[in-house]
């Protein structure tokens, strides 16, 4: 019996989940301001990773797939026609050379967006270089107040309220 529920909850899943696609490739295609969201994510950090492709405005997911590297990207654009009909406004991406190359490629109209995450990073690691840097010309008691207050601009997530958390 737990075989036979087993094996229709697995058709199930296998059919709705295309259901699922299918509509959400619809959307992405008849959407006008199309804006999509590319960015990879670690299988097994630091050697296996995946790309996600996500519609942004309808936040859907559309596809994963394997791989981040360029040659990945261009057969996975080469492969999937529905892909290459997407006419998107915009891509939002890190800013890896290859998703900027691969998106220029496939979608040369598109605006290129940097997503907030890693502008973010490159912000906060360039400020606080600029600290280390002044940090080490002043005198002990004002270095040790600017050390003290060097998570101001980034503070620690636990730190915060709840709501500010959510933002």
């Amino acid at each position: 019996m737990n075989s036979t529920l087993q094996t229709q909850y697995q058709r199930w899943l296998v059919v709705e989940s295309e259901q699922l696609q299918e509509r959400a490739w619809g959307d992405a295609t008849g959407t006008t301001n199309l804006v999509l969201g590319i960015d990879d994510f670690a299988i097994r950090k630091g050697h296996t990773y995946n790309t996600g492709i996500h519609n942004l405005r309808g936040e859907t997911l559309l596809d994963i797939l394997p791989g981040r590297k360029l040659e990945d990207l261009r057969a996975y654009a080469c492969q999937h026609a529905a892909f290459s009909s997407l006419r998107p406004k915009a891509v939002v991406m890190d800013l890896a050379p290859y998703y900027h190359t691969w998106v220029s490629e496939c979608f040369p109209d598109a605006l290129p967006v940097a997503d907030r995450f890693h502008v973010h990073g490159y912000v906060i690691e360039a400020v606080q270089t600029v600290r280390k840097n002044i940090q080490g010309t002043l005198p002990s008691r004002a270095k040790s107040m600017l050390k003290a207050r060097q998570r101001l601009l980034n503070p620690q997530k636990a730190s915060l309220s709840d709501e500010k958390q959510e933002n």
